[in-house]
């Protein structure tokens, strides 16, 4: 079985993944989740590893001509006019990263939930703050004391450091 990555139409990576689903083709996409806030109101959605691309199995060549027919598929990524094959190790890479909800842990291993932080750039520039969350691969979540109370604020996980005692 070999694994091959798709690109996808934009913004229809789901809708080429249950296509190729209905085929009875193995596919695989990544997700990991986001955390939008906006207007006080906090959501999360499920958003690709790999915007623009998924992987497919497929087995036999002729697969292939139906994988490319395949509504929100735009190419299969190759060489010239060869397909690339991706080690499957690769793909389980990508899976053992994923949490029990099936999310991509982006920001696995860095910070943990509790872990004491210092914030090193931006105008809040010498606090230290509760990591709390990544909101995505860019951004975290974090809880600081501000004006008296807990504050949920959110910064770039570039601007944070882990707090050394």
């Amino acid at each position: 079985m070999h694994w091959y990555c798709l690109q996808t139409e934009s913004r229809k990576e789901h809708i080429a993944k249950n296509n190729l689903q209905d085929l009875d083709l193995k596919s695989y996409l990544p997700v990991f989740c986001r955390v939008i806030r906006h207007s006080r109101k906090i959501t999360s959605t499920a958003k690709p590893v790999f915007p623009g691309y998924l992987f497919v199995s497929i087995q036999h060549d002729f697969q292939f001509s139906q994988v490319k027919r395949t509504k929100g598929v735009k190419a299969v990524v190759s060489a010239g006019m060869r397909p690339i094959a991706i080690h499957s190790s690769f793909i389980q890479q990508i899976q053992a990263q994923e949490d029990s909800q099936g999310y991509v842990q982006i920001n696995q291993g860095r910070f943990q939930p509790g872990d004491l932080v210092n914030i090193q750039e931006g105008a809040l520039k010498g606090l230290q703050g509760l990591f709390h969350c990544s909101m995505d691969d860019q951004r975290a979540m974090l809880l600081v004391h501000l004006l008296g109370n807990m504050q949920r604020i959110d910064v770039g996980l570039n601007e944070i450091e882990r707090h050394i005692a």
